[in-house]
């Protein structure tokens, strides 16, 4: 495969402190693959939080620092200082490839360069060498979000006793006095007399 020259910033530019280990974890991020091949350092996956310009804007924002070639700034020639290299001249053997894919899908190799605007969501790729792709697959699809429900509590309603008016002090209390009976007033007995012994009504007494 032939090499396609990269442009890159004409400074070296340092990683993105907000990149985060492993591919993205939404769908809105662009997730990076780097395959450091014989220079060791291994593969490196790693998220470029949204927005993302361009696929060197991919990189820096995933944290890798890319540095160009200093007679040629619009080239790349290290990826976190690999390969090896004094970056005087555009290099002649192995180079960094640079690949691109849907999340879940295949690589493609990319013939246009890394001013590309990457869609969220997808997967930047770069490996070094004679232009392979990088040795994993893309990462898997970004989870689907979860609807959550919250639920809000109905307000208990709490009824108060009702208010008793204050009341004002009880009435005062009335005591009736019956009169005393006066004693000179009393009317006295009447005592009937007793009826002769051995008489009866009607009867009369001869002389």
């Amino acid at each position: 495969m032939a090499s396609v020259a990269i442009a890159v910033p004409a400074a070296s530019s340092a990683p993105d402190p907000r990149a985060g280990g492993g591919a993205c974890p939404t769908a809105d991020g662009v997730s990076v693959v780097v395959d450091f091949g014989s220079a060791g350092g291994g593969i490196q996956t790693r998220c470029a939080p949204a927005p993302v310009a361009d696929g060197f804007a991919a990189l820096q924002k995933a944290g890798f620092a890319i540095t160009p070639v200093r007679s040629q700034p619009g080239f790349l020639c290290q990826i976190d200082a690999q390969p090896t290299s004094d970056c005087l001249q555009v290099p002649q053997g192995e180079y960094w490839a640079y690949w691109h894919a849907p999340r879940g899908g295949d690589w493609t190799y990319s013939t246009s360069g890394a001013s590309r605007k990457p869609p969220p969501g997808s997967v930047e790729g770069w490996s070094l060498g004679a232009g392979q792709a990088p040795g994993v697959a893309p990462p898997a699809p970004a989870p689907a979000p979860t609807s959550s429900t919250t639920r809000v509590a109905s307000p208990t309603q709490v009824l108060a006793p009702p208010t008793t008016a204050a009341r004002g002090p009880a009435p005062p209390t009335r005591t009736l006095a019956l009169p005393v009976p006066d004693p000179a007033l009393a009317v006295p007995a009447t005592t009937l007399p007793a009826e002769a012994e051995g008489g009866g009504a009607g009867a009369s007494t001869t002389t």
